[in-house]
């Protein structure tokens, strides 16, 4: 990890050469690095002329997922943790914060999770912006849940626009080509939204040209009127559901299924069938003021 030569010249060095040689005495050690998607993919073992070797690394990677319950059972936590910090006696749990669950009405823990990307750091900020919406009251209502949604939409589209800048420099002006559209769309209707990215480099002060003229050079090469759809759309489709902007659906009606959910579906649909449905995922569309009925083709 550390370079013994050439000769330690500051007290960085020394401290680093010290922890290494530390180390060696343990006999039984196991190092876990904990890395953010975006930056394992940033190291980019395939490109690099010499060592890196990426499936030396990926067969010793292991994917964290987060089920619905382990969300649920985290929230339970800090709301019993809150309900310690604030000394509510007695201690509130999440179901008695939250609106009643019946028959009528959707159930409000799993509204909230709908709306994230199933990871901690979204329920729990979803969740503390409903709490300040609700302050002053004796529980949350569903009026706060609603007018929560709409500056934690805000927030949400800002983090992923600074999750992906690197490498995806100017991503959420690729973003704002979905204001105002319908949250789920056809093939056909998706087809025009990816065209006006595709011509995002033409503008100088977009700052994303040469990740985003890459993606989208199929679109223009010689030819591309006899290509199939996803030859020409795949790259873009394939960044959008990875980061789960987008999500894959059979058919109007069919539930769309995202990247946490299942990382390989791009390639499981390769070709796309005209049917195919996208759908812009809940957590973003507040924020760029979407529509949720769906565009007549």
């Amino acid at each position: 990890l550390y370079s013994l030569s050439p000769p330690l010249a500051s007290p960085e060095r020394t401290w680093a050469v010290t922890a290494v040689v530390d180390l060696q005495q343990v006999k039984y050690l196991k190092i876990l690095v904990a890395l953010r998607t975006n930056i394992f993919q940033q190291l980019n073992y395939g490109n690099q002329i010499r060592g890196g070797q990426e499936e030396k690394f990926r067969g010793l990677a292991l994917e964290l997922r987060w089920t619905v319950n382990d969300l649920r059972n985290l929230l339970d936590a800090r709301a019993e943790a809150a309900s310690c910090f604030y000394q509510i006696d007695p201690p509130k749990t999440l179901s008695e914060m939250l609106p009643n669950v019946n028959k009528r009405a959707e159930n409000p823990t799993l509204h909230i999770l709908a709306r994230t990307l199933m990871r901690p750091r979204d329920a729990i900020l979803y969740l503390n912006y409903c709490v300040r919406e609700a302050t002053g009251g004796e529980r949350i209502t569903w009026e706060n849940i609603h007018r929560a949604e709409k500056a934690y939409s805000k927030d949400r589209l800002l983090a992923l626009r600074d999750e992906w800048k690197d490498p995806y420099l100017g991503i959420d002006k690729v973003f704002e080509v979905f204001q105002h559209k319908p949250v789920r769309l056809s093939r056909a209707e998706i087809t025009a939204i990816f065209d006006d990215i595709a011509v995002l480099p033409a503008d100088k002060n977009f700052i994303g040209n040469q990740w985003l003229t890459n993606i989208c050079e199929p679109i223009f090469t010689a030819g591309s009127a006899q290509k199939a759809w996803y030859e020409m759309y795949g790259r873009l489709v394939n960044l959008l559901y990875s980061i789960s902007f987008i999500g894959l659906a059979k058919g109007p009606n069919g539930r769309a299924l995202y990247s946490y959910e299942d990382p390989g579906l791009t390639h499981l649909m390769d070709g796309l069938a005209e049917n195919a449905y996208f759908e812009i995922h809940p957590a973003f569309r507040q924020a760029l003021s979407m529509t949720e009925e769906l565009a007549l083709i």
